[in-house]
């Protein structure tokens, strides 16, 4: 058994929100993995998700799958649902647990499914009532036009550099 604990560090890490606390089970140093990524777990995803768009580029029934209506619009309210999730989530696990305070695992996750629910209307309806209209208003103006810049005199030039006299 004391082999096993030294080929990978496994802890459980828990994670404080509100009065309940969410567990998970964190496996650290797993020696088989690291060599097999040698660290790079972020690059190879990219280019799996790379790899998959350009299959999607060539095979016209990916491309149809992945343009269905729902994945485009859950692809609009993307950010708002990213940054809304976990407080949902969190606040529905502690509404629960104050009324069933006996955890369970069907139990949590019926209440995920409940929070990431209430995510998505919550970031549909930020997404229709606060940032479309500003991604409209923002679409109004023009950038980078040299006629809406405000011109300034060039003072190095002695045409545009004026003497203030007074008589008295």
């Amino acid at each position: 058994m004391g082999a096993d604990r030294s080929a990978a560090n496994v802890r459980l890490h828990s994670v404080r929100s509100g009065r309940t606390y969410h567990r998970s089970i964190v496996v650290e140093h797993i020696p088989a993995f690291e060599y097999l990524t040698f660290g790079l777990e972020y690059s190879l995803l990219a280019v799996l998700y790379f790899l998959l768009l350009i299959i999607a580029l060539i095979n016209p029934r990916l491309k149809t799958a992945l343009s269905m209506k729902f994945l485009r619009y859950m692809g609009t309210i993307a950010y708002g649902l990213y940054l809304l999730h976990f407080p949902f989530i969190a606040t529905v696990h502690d509404i629960t647990a104050r009324v069933y305070p006996r955890e369970s695992g069907v139990r949590s996750l019926f209440v995920s499914i409940a929070g990431v629910g209430l995510a998505v209307a919550a970031a549909a309806v930020s997404w229709e009532y606060l940032e479309k209209p500003l991604v409209k208003r923002g679409h109004r103006y023009e950038y980078g036009r040299k006629s809406d810049m405000i011109k300034r005199p060039d003072l190095t030039k002695s045409e545009d550099v004026g003497v203030c006299v007074s008589s008295s």
